[in-house]
């Protein structure tokens, strides 16, 4: 078996990872760099935002057609033979438009129909059309590729329905980690889930662990976590009644939280899209998880007289981004006196560098953010350990990380595979 991480050892983001056996390839994420991501080559050149992988992206050419071709070797590559998404972030899922169309494109059902709201929002065809023929995949259930078995574990993040991957073949077992925390609603939960589907599937141990290190290499607490969020929006809650809410419109534990801590009877308000975005989760999760049940959420409407009564005598909730309809209800809602903006992402959007918003920034220019309640969706580094710790594995090769030799300072005893974005790994 081969291992071959062609984006992600070095950076945050814009992962792409290649697990490739004598009979079958397959590949787990195809996604963005992130802003201000390090995707510079030795040559301080940026590296395009597309890899060429024959046979992923790139056609592999037909017996024969290869001999007149300068490029052969690339081109006799073998065909890819599934893409896997872990979850809808960008930079794990936004460059497949890019993959050749005959590719089977395999993710979480719930993920799938988010991402295509996204998608069919900012009109992108290619990836709707993707996602349409997407095969949707169960947690816990294997889905054979020729002689590779991968099962898909339920992980806990700041996207809904995201996952790790379990691959098995040839004797060896390899565990992705895609993105995780255990500081999530239910992170802990999930942690116990994965013991216990390791034990039904009769796996003892991972042989080698493609683990996600976003938060290195900071050993120690540095970030709040999703449950000191849900207090400091418990608090904030408690002291307004009109709060705007800037936040990811697929971060839906975030909205949840603020869902479910405001006035009883104050609603939620947002544009159109959100809303559908909102009434999704409602009818898919909402039936079986209080916490995801948000009947109260409307799109607001200057014809609706009774939702503006509502907001005028109980408060509301405004789910606002850098667009027209929030900019609107701003001007004509927002007072200083019991109104409170809630920035509730990542700080580095406001902060000058590559990653900087300047539409965001110009957005929120007029106004004071009243507070700042974020916490990252990704592992810190002693949950790292403990996850380690329970999983067990014989190697751990860092992915998705600026800082892949801090995994050998936090995890000291273990073996820690250090690799170069393409370097093939034979396990």
């Amino acid at each position: 078996m081969e291992i071959i991480i062609h984006r992600g050892t070095h950076q945050i983001g814009g992962c792409v990872t290649e697990i490739k056996t004598e009979e079958a390839r397959i590949v787990i994420d195809m996604g963005t760099p992130l802003p201000g991501s390090k995707t510079e080559n030795e040559l301080g050149v940026a590296e395009e935002e597309i890899i060429a992988l024959p046979g992923v992206t790139v056609p592999v050419a037909m017996d024969g057609e290869a001999d007149k071709n300068e490029n052969a070797q690339m081109i006799k590559s073998q065909p890819c033979d599934a893409v896997f998404i872990t979850h809808y972030h960008g930079d794990h899922i936004g460059r497949i438009d890019a993959l050749l169309p005959e590719i089977p494109l395999y993710m979480g059902e719930a993920a799938g129909n988010i991402y295509s709201i996204y998608c069919k929002r900012i009109d992108q065809t290619e990836k709707m059309r993707r996602l349409h023929d997407a095969h949707f995949y169960k947690p816990g259930q294997p889905i054979q590729i020729k002689d590779i078995t991968v099962t898909p574990l339920l992980t806990s993040h700041s996207a809904l329905d995201a996952y790790m991957l379990l691959i098995e073949a040839e004797g060896k077992t390899v565990l992705h980690t895609g993105d995780f925390s255990l500081h999530g609603i239910e992170g802990k939960k999930w942690l116990a889930g994965i013991t216990k589907c390791l034990a039904n599937n009769n796996i003892p141990s991972i042989d080698y662990l493609i683990c996600e290190g976003t938060m290195l290499p900071d050993q120690k607490r540095t970030s709040p976590t999703e449950m000191d969020v849900i207090g400091q929006i418990d608090a904030l809650m408690k002291k307004y009644k009109k709060v705007f809410v800037l936040c990811s419109s697929t971060h839906i534990d975030r909205i949840a939280a603020f869902y479910h801590h405001r006035n009883y009877h104050a609603p939620m308000v947002s544009d159109l899209y959100q809303n559908i975005i909102l009434q999704y989760v409602t009818n898919t999760y909402g039936k079986s998880d209080y916490f995801y049940r948000i009947p109260y959420a409307y799109t607001y409407s200057t014809k609706n007289k009774k939702l503006q009564d509502l907001m005028e005598k109980f408060g509301f909730v405004a789910l606002i981004r850098p667009n027209y309809w929030s900019k609107w209800m701003l001007e004509h809602y927002y007072d200083e006196k019991d109104s409170a903006i809630v920035y509730s992402m990542w700080s580095g959007y406001l902060k000058e560098g590559p990653a900087k918003n300047e539409y965001l920034c110009d957005f929120l220019k007029p106004y004071k953010i009243t507070a700042f309640i974020h916490a990252g969706g990704h592992a810190l580094p002693e949950e790292i350990k403990e996850f380690v710790d329970v999983v067990n594995p014989a190697h751990v090769i860092p992915i998705h990380t600026e800082h892949p030799d801090a995994m050998r300072e936090l995890l000291p005893e273990r073996e820690i595979v250090l690799l170069e974005d393409k370097d093939v790994l034979q396990i």
